[in-house]
């Protein structure tokens, strides 16, 4: 029964009874080679020409590309474009790198699927699910990541803020710039605040919602409505206070006692305060016309050049108001009207604090006036600099994005308002970056920070779990079989430059003839001279230098079969050691040899020493690596 071959990985399955004698070779193979590509598998894919790639997967457990499990992406010319790599229509995971040239990214797809992009230089896990090429992983339950970099700004719908910059992401979150304040030191310069809870006084507010209940909370009057220029005072009394301006209608005449002049009309008030007619003269116009100034009698007219009337006399002993000033003692101050006084230097000492009920503070410093005004330390901002560093504001309306808040007043709601995702377990987490611990192997991860502590936790320590490599690790590369059916010569060229051994193998192979079969290398051409190689049985043995000989003693109806094994030895000189049986001798013969070629080995010629006889039956190939 014949062998047949598993849908996915190309395992061969053999027949009951068949391979009696070879069973063994092919379950090696299986696990060796087919399961091991599979599952730690390198395999190098290149594209060569700006186009798409097609990677197949044939009935075969020899080493083949499609089924290796990490494929490094390269390209031998510059994409201009977006490329697919087309890889078999079966179940398998795939990582992928794209270090192709050009800064393309390429499609990893099926033939009919859609595929999932590669960005240039990038890593990705991939799975085919035997229809299509997907993510192998969209969902963590939890992650902690070292560095994230994201290509592309996450979205709000993903918790993101869909922008690279800092005031890119306040403008897409609705953020005012407020937000970029310190809640200790908040800076409010324009806007309004609406529908909180009355900020209480002892707050440094006022406690009511109208200006009614605010002055009513403050112990204000309705007099604090009025303008200082226009004071109306319609009852009650004042005491002890001096009224620059307004007017005062409706109360009992105020007594000459508290100030007043005892009367409701001018010349009641004149009399009471003991004016005469003069009084009602203006000062650049004085009449008099009678009375007596100490001891000087005037009848009549005006006073007119005269010495001036000493201070003794009831005068200012001067013609000028500057020295008339002079000599009462007067100061500036004394030409300003008692309505309008500034006062631009000296103090005011030794009074009584101006009580509250007064319009003062009742207070004779800042700190004391601040506590009997019931104000807190917010009153000694600026309104376009407040700093808040304590407290709480509570029973407000929830304060809305646009106006720098959530909209919310649970952190479940704010985050939906912000687009903002949840800690622990959520779908809305797409890339990671920033793991300051290292992700556990039951979490998906590793459990280490390097690559060799990643493998050892795997159990993949190189050169204990699996074998050792390097980055320049090369596959084992099977040529392709060719018949030895007719020709001199059988001819394998184009061998890769990194090549450091090859093995030729033998298969039945016979000639027309005697001549001896031999193996020839080269670069760029084939070298014809300057080989040591011997070879020998039981019977006889032979010597050449036109090429590695394989056997001695032959005839034309002979059969041979084996290996032969070429080994660089250093620079460009090529050692040889091998064994081939032959059909019709009962020892196999052994050979050595090495030669040194003029450049980098590119190709292998199977041929006989005359050059005459040609192959008439079996098949040869090649391995290198």
């Amino acid at each position: 029964m014949a062998s047949t071959y598993s849908q996915n990985l190309k395992i061969e399955l053999m027949g009951i009874g068949d391979q009696v004698d070879s069973w063994g070779d092919t379950t090696n193979e299986n696990l060796g080679t087919t399961l091991e590509e599979a599952i730690v598998g390198y395999g190098a894919v290149q594209f060569t020409n700006d186009a798409n790639l097609t990677l197949t997967l044939s009935n075969s457990n020899e080493t083949q590309t499609a089924r290796k499990f990490f494929l490094y992406v390269t390209s031998t010319v510059s994409l201009s474009t977006q490329r697919d790599l087309i890889v078999p229509t079966i179940e398998k995971t795939y990582t992928v790198h794209n270090n192709t040239t050009g800064s393309q990214a390429i499609r990893v797809k099926t033939s009919a699927g859609t595929g999932v992009v590669v960005p240039s230089g990038k890593k990705m896990v991939l799975y085919a699910n035997g229809t299509n090429v997907i993510e192998q992983m969209d969902y963590a339950t939890s992650l902690t990541v070292g560095a994230l970099s994201i290509s592309t700004p996450l979205p709000i719908a993903s918790g993101g803020t869909g922008a690279s910059a800092a005031s890119g992401a306040r403008t897409n979150l609705g953020l005012g710039t407020i937000a970029t304040q310190n809640s200790n030191s908040v800076a409010i310069t324009g806007g309004s605040i609406t529908g909180i809870t009355d900020l209480a006084v002892s707050d440094g507010g006022t406690g009511a919602s109208t200006a009614a209940d605010a002055r009513t909370n403050l112990g204000l009057g309705t007099i604090a409505t009025q303008n200082s220029s226009s004071v109306t005072i319609t009852g009650g009394s004042i005491a002890g206070v001096s009224i620059t301006g307004g007017s005062i209608t409706g109360i009992t005449d105020l007594a000459i006692a508290d100030g007043g002049t005892g009367a409701s009309t001018a010349a009641d008030a004149r009399t009471n305060l003991g004016l005469g007619t003069i009084a009602t003269q203006n000062s650049s116009s004085v009449t008099i016309t009678g009375g007596s100034i100490a001891g000087v009698s005037i009848t009549g007219g005006s006073i007119t050049g005269i010495t001036d009337l000493a201070i003794a006399d009831g005068g200012t002993g001067a013609s000028t108001a500057a020295d008339a000033r002079t000599n009462l003692g007067l100061g500036t101050i004394a030409t300003q009207n008692s309505s309008s006084v500034t006062i631009t230097g000296g103090s005011i000492t030794g009074i009584t604090d101006l009580a509250l009920a007064d319009g003062g503070t009742g207070a004779s410093d800042a700190s004391g006036a601040r506590t009997n005004l019931g104000l807190g330390s917010i009153a000694t901002q600026a309104s376009n600099s407040v700093s808040i560093t304590g407290g709480s504001i509570t029973g407000i309306t929830d304060l809305a994005v646009a106006d720098g808040g959530t909209g919310s007043s649970t952190a479940s709601g704010a985050r939906s308002n912000l687009s903002a995702a949840a800690s622990g377990a959520n779908s809305d987490i797409t890339a990671l970056s920033g793991l300051t611990t290292a992700l556990s192997i039951a979490q998906g991860g590793t459990g280490a920070t390097t690559a060799s502590a990643a493998r050892t936790a795997l159990g993949l320590a190189i050169g204990t779990d699996v074998q050792a490599y390097d980055a320049n690790l090369r596959p084992l590369v099977s040529s392709t079989v060719v018949n030895s059916t007719s020709g001199t010569a059988i001819d394998f060229t184009g061998i890769p430059s990194w090549v450091k051994r090859i093995t030729v193998m033998f298969n039945g192979v016979s000639t027309n003839g005697t001549s001896l079969v031999q193996i020839q290398i080269g670069s760029g051409s084939f070298t014809t001279s300057g080989y040591t190689s011997t070879a020998g049985n039981a019977g006889a043995n032979a010597v050449s230098t036109t090429g590695f000989i394989t056997s001695v003693n032959p005839s034309a109806a002979d059969f041979r079969v084996g290996v032969i094994t070429l080994t660089l030895f250093a620079g460009n000189s090529w050692a040889e050691h091998g064994v081939v049986g032959i059909t019709t001798i009962n020892s196999p013969t052994s050979s050595c040899g090495i030669v040194a070629i003029s450049g980098t080995l590119d190709r292998v010629r199977i041929t006989t020493v005359n050059g005459t006889d040609t192959f008439d039956s079996g098949s040869i190939n090649i391995l290198y690596e």
